[in-house]
């Protein structure tokens, strides 16, 4: 019995990893990485006076009924962006009044918990405190990160109505991305950051700090932080590719688009590439990686450059 339930829990795991077959794609003969940019652009669908007009708060209501209401909802393409936002803001109001509800209910039963998820932190200690808190959460009641957050700072009166909330996330994402911490990296060109390869934080800090940005969208506060597109796209269950690159380092980019291009046959002359690449940790010591074996003695040519 316990076999054929973790097998069947599996096969559910497995189906929400694995990206749905596009059927239309198929018959087309086409591939999502070659349309990775709209014949036209979303904006030309927008419905700008249609999403002035439209009352968020009915409209998803009627969205998540079950009677079959008629909701713009089911149509995303012709709302704008921050209109299609004001959808999410309902959603996860919605489910932070539920968690509230169920807290009364449990209080009225004889088992009071706290309606609130509330973080008490120290100023001179943000990081730690912050992790660590969400970290005993995640733990032994996940469910609590669905409750509205409540910051507190230590040794500060004051009560939080979303300005305490907002610079707390600002302080910690300041913090977090602070080349001194090392789990990031900038990349200067496009402005974006991306995680550090050699940082010696463990998998379960980039968990948590994921969990960190999770609440701040769930909390309806908007921060500065430029992932290139690649990192939604593997949330949405799709791979990356060659062309990702240009959104993180369009220089890398145009030089290795510049070499596949390239049909001349003294390429390994033109380029003096090998498969050995370098890249710097935090210490700003040049670390060697080959990717093949030998691979500073495998010049790139016209028949391996594939």
């Amino acid at each position: 019995m316990n076999d054929s339930m973790d097998e069947s829990f599996l096969s559910v795991k497995l189906s929400k990893s694995i990206a749905p077959e596009d059927s239309l794609a198929t018959v087309l003969g086409v591939n999502i990485l070659d349309c990775r940019k709209p014949f036209l652009p979303y904006s030309e669908f927008y419905n700008e006076p249609l999403s002035d007009m439209v009352e968020m708060d009915r409209d998803f209501a009627n969205f998540k009924s079950e009677l079959g209401k008629f909701s713009f909802m089911n149509y995303p393409f012709i709302l704008t962006p921050a209109t299609k936002t004001m959808g999410l803001y309902f959603d996860n109001r919605i489910r932070m009044y539920s968690e509230r509800r169920i807290s009364i209910l449990q209080a009225v039963t004889g088992h009071p918990s706290n309606p609130y998820l509330r973080v008490k932190v120290r100023r001179d200690n943000i990081i730690d405190d912050a992790l660590v808190e969400l970290e005993i959460i995640s733990m032994e009641n996940p469910n609590d990160l669905k409750k509205q957050l409540v910051v507190e700072f230590e040794g500060e009166q004051g009560i939080d109505e979303g300005g305490v909330s907002k610079e707390f996330f600002q302080l910690v994402i300041e913090e977090i991305f602070n080349p001194d911490y090392a789990m990031f990296t900038m990349q200067n060109e496009s402005q974006t950051v991306w995680f550090n390869p050699t940082s010696f934080e463990s998998t379960a800090q980039f968990t948590l700090i994921g969990i960190v940005l999770g609440l701040a969208i769930y909390n309806n506060i908007i921060l500065a932080v430029n992932f290139p597109m690649v990192l939604y796209r593997k949330l949405m269950g799709r791979k990356g590719s060659f062309e990702d690159l240009v959104d993180w380092n369009p220089i890398l980019y145009s030089s290795l688009k510049q070499m596949l291009e390239f049909e001349d046959a003294d390429l390994e002359e033109v380029f003096m590439q090998t498969f050995r690449i370098s890249y710097q940790d935090v210490f700003g010591t040049i670390i060697n990686y080959d990717l093949k074996d030998k691979g500073d003695k495998i010049p790139v040519t016209q028949e391996n450059k594939y």
